[in-house]
């Protein structure tokens, strides 16, 4: 049975590069006393960006924003609006970052060129709010208009618009288009190298982004070589304790983690930390996202006691930042479900997996996330013997990543593969080979013959012909 525990900083901290877009050019000094002062509030709202305290960033950008339109000072009313859009966005506050945002590209329509860069900006984070909602076509939509904008854009080539092939790429990936998504990988690297040259952020961003893609196709090796050579140039660049480089430590510990090196890994996970509150104090996201990490390895080598207290404060610090009602939070419930279900305390596991989908509905009954926690708790409906109930909930997360992923999704082959587990346990043969056959079809279709995730689906055919007695 394979267990979902999603190794959250690969998939959060590509969406911590797409944030790059919500980051805005530091505002220039003008003659008007006013303007000044307005100046700095949108250079301190950045900084409380940085510094994950949202609400107060959007303070300052709303105080900005009054003083430029009171001045008519066009794009950077509109540069506030989309800052005000962010902020919310990073909160998962989505019906108002989109109410900012759609605000920002209807003004940025009507007082300026439709070819003007701010909006393309605002196309950009359009894109990645329709991103976060699962609505990948409309988030590519919006990620080629802004790409189309920036491409247009008079004067030498810009880092946008490898910005906006590594954003196209990341939808990509998340439809299960590898082969395309490495093509705008590599588009994004070509046009960032031509600009800057190798050893730029930007470039360490996309090889990021290509050791995520190995990552996800089960190519750990190519992964490990990629997430290496992020690190080497965050080195060179920004030095050891930048949290650039703690992102890199823990993308290499998910790696050592997966090759069942834990001591490595836990070493990595440990600089990361140490790096990360250095850097934001202890109540921030990617504290949280370290002490989770590090959380997961203690499970791993048995030390459940440490394992529960990084558990509980990872989901502290989140409830700190987010209240109730966020994704991050229901993360937590959803690792704490899982570890009391491994430890047979399926009473404690089904209320905090129950706490985890009360959340998520928040966002919709077609969340992506959901079909994780179905997943879950399928296994722990197989752990109690109750086939079933594991088979409704598996089949629930089934439906769920079609829809948002189409019938050719990687995920689709844990899914079929979960379920065939289920039959065959049941003795339900046929159903059982159905479903493996299905999983091995979306391996090799998704990963290729030489991956490691076909040995598991084989093994459990062979199971299977030994189940009805036929050796040969």
């Amino acid at each position: 049975m394979r267990i979902f525990k999603p190794l959250g900083i690969l998939i959060g901290f590509a969406i911590f590069l797409l944030l790059f877009c919500s980051k805005f050019s530091k505002a220039t000094n003008f003659f008007k006393q006013d303007t000044v002062i307005a100046n700095s509030y949108f250079e301190k709202a950045q900084q409380l960006e940085d510094s994950a305290q949202y609400d107060t960033a959007i303070v300052y950008f709303s105080k900005a924003s009054k003083i430029y339109l009171a001045e008519k000072y066009w794009s950077k009313y509109i540069n506030s609006l989309r800052g005000i859009a962010g902020q919310y966005r990073n909160k998962a506050d989505y019906k108002n970052a989109q109410t900012q945002i759609s605000t920002a590209i209807n003004l940025a329509h009507e007082k300026l060129d439709g070819k003007d860069i701010n909006l393309g900006d605002c196309y950009n984070l359009q894109g990645i709010i329709y991103r976060d909602l699962s609505n990948l076509d409309s988030a590519l939509l919006f990620f080629n208009k802004a790409l189309d904008i920036r491409i247009k854009t008079p004067g030498k080539k810009s880092m946008k618009i490898a910005e906006s092939y590594q954003n196209i790429g990341m939808i990509l990936s998340e439809l299960g288009k590898y082969e395309e998504c490495e093509e705008y990988y590599n588009k994004a690297l070509s046009v960032c190298t031509e600009v800057n040259g190798i050893n730029d952020q930007l470039a360490a961003g996309i090889y990021n982004s290509l050791g995520v893609l190995m990552f996800e196709k089960g190519d750990y090796k190519k992964s490990e070589e990629y997430m290496t050579k992020v690190l080497e140039i965050r080195q060179s660049l920004l030095g050891e304790t930048h949290p650039d480089i703690a992102s890199a430590y823990n993308n290499l510990g998910i790696i050592a983690r997966t090759y069942s090196n834990l001591t490595k890994a836990l070493e990595y996970q440990e600089k990361a930390l140490e790096i990360r509150r250095k850097n934001y104090g202890d109540s921030h996201q990617h504290v949280a996202l370290s002490y989770r990490n590090i959380g997961i390895i203690y499970n791993d080598i048995a030390e459940f006691d440490k394992a529960l207290e990084y558990y509980f404060i990872a989901l502290k610090i989140r409830q700190e930042i987010f209240g109730e009602n966020h994704p991050d939070v229901a993360g937590s419930y959803n690792d704490l479900g899982i570890f009391y279900m491994e430890q047979g305390n399926f009473d404690e596991a089904l209320y905090y997996f129950n706490k985890t989908i009360n959340i998520l509905l928040v966002y919709g009954s077609n969340s992506p996330k959901l079909d994780y926690i179905y997943n879950n708790m399928g296994s722990m409906y197989t752990y109690t013997g109750h086939y079933d109930k594991a088979i409704k909930y598996l089949k629930m997360s089934l439906e769920l990543r079609i829809n948002n992923w189409g019938p050719n999704h990687i995920s689709l082959s844990t899914s079929y593969h979960n379920i065939g587990e289920i039959y065959l346990r049941k003795g339900d043969y046929n159903y059982a080979m159905e479903y493996y056959k299905k999983s091995i079809h979306i391996d090799i279709l998704t990963r290729g013959m030489d991956n490691p995730h076909l040995a598991s689906n084989y093994n459990s055919i062979g199971a299977l012909y030994k189940g009805i007695g036929q050796y040969d």
